[in-house]
């Protein structure tokens, strides 16, 4: 089955298979983003003869009231544009938290979408490892410039430039903490098969702080458990894992992507580590290749999170 529809933005006339409904691309035309809408239900036409509104026609967005103002927004809306407001339909809410995985899913999935998008995977790991390492250059160069001095007998000097270097850890850690982020949007675009670019890694920003708060408590929490026997350390990094996708996915307010993510992970936490030590072996296994694979194995093992989160949330996934 075919869906027709227009384009938002420039009008053009569009057409795609019905196993594309619901999934962003760009236009073809004026390279604007837009949404394919979903199928017409049953269920719609009824909804809408019972408000008393005509069916959106073939193309036309779908909207629906927000709850809390009023306002008309599109019904695939997650966040009402005029007030902020959450807008999880029912379905969505009862699935957030309660959807049991299973590993050799996961692992399936992600092989599928990695074969169908590697370019995409491997170029943008590849990106982002330069953009660290370009964060992390100032200081690597201070530390380098002491232990010369250092070596030789120049003391002063060398503690000077290990200062000067202590005073680059800040603004490492956070340009570390800010494409981190965008790295979560920009595989999370990839596994559900929205539009994804590589410019989704300076799209981090707006989560920032909520970010660093949010991996502060995180590491704390993993650590205290880590020195108290290492099994609670590993089980609260598994409750907690998936918080940073919860973070560019929901946009929830402080530090709740940390509850949020353990409400996901609450009966998946053998799945997940199954699915750790999958992520570990397939790395091993590139190491093994004389270090060479792990251009493959690394942004391949970067998408099974992703798409344990999706699964586990109840998200479509690209395959």
């Amino acid at each position: 089955m075919t869906i027709e529809f227009s384009c938002q933005h420039c009008g053009k006339a569009l057409s795609t298979s019905d196993d594309k409904a619901g999934r962003k691309a760009k236009c073809p035309q004026c390279g604007e983003v837009i949404q394919v809408p979903e199928l017409e239900t049953a269920e719609m036409a009824t909804e809408a003869d019972e408000e008393g509104l005509a069916p959106p026609l073939p193309g036309e967005q779908r909207m629906k009231n927000c709850p809390m103002c009023g306002e008309r927004v599109p019904a695939s809306a997650k966040k009402c544009e005029f007030c902020g407001e959450e807008l999880f339909s029912e379905p969505e809410a009862t699935a957030r938290g309660h959807r049991v995985i299973e590993a050799g899913k996961v692992l399936g999935t992600s092989w599928e979408i990695f074969k169908k998008d590697m370019g995409l995977v491997i170029g943008g790991m590849i990106v982002f490892n330069l953009l660290n390492f370009a964060v992390q250059l100032p200081q690597n160069i201070m530390n380098g410039v002491a232990g010369a001095l250092e070596a030789q007998g120049d003391k002063d000097s060398a503690m000077v430039c290990q200062i000067i270097g202590l005073l680059f850890f800040p603004l490492s850690i956070a340009g570390q903490m800010f494409f981190q982020v965008g790295m979560f949007r920009f595989v999370l675009n990839i596994v559900r098969g929205d539009v994804a670019q590589i410019g989704d890694l300076f799209t981090g920003a707006k989560f920032f702080w909520r970010m660093l708060g949010a991996s502060i408590l995180f590491g704390l929490m993993v650590f205290a458990g880590t020195l108290a026997c290492i099994i609670p350390g590993i089980i609260l990094a598994l409750m907690f894992a998936p918080y940073g996708y919860v973070l560019v996915d929901e946009d929830p307010p402080g530090i709740e992507c940390l509850s949020r993510a353990r409400a996901a992970t609450k009966d998946n936490l053998g799945t997940l580590f199954v699915v750790a030590l999958a992520m570990i072996g397939v790395n091993i296994l590139g190491m093994l290749a004389l270090c060479v694979g792990l251009i493959f194995t690394i942004p391949l093992t970067t998408l099974y999170f992703a798409v344990a989160y999706c699964q586990m949330t109840g998200q479509r996934t690209a395959a």
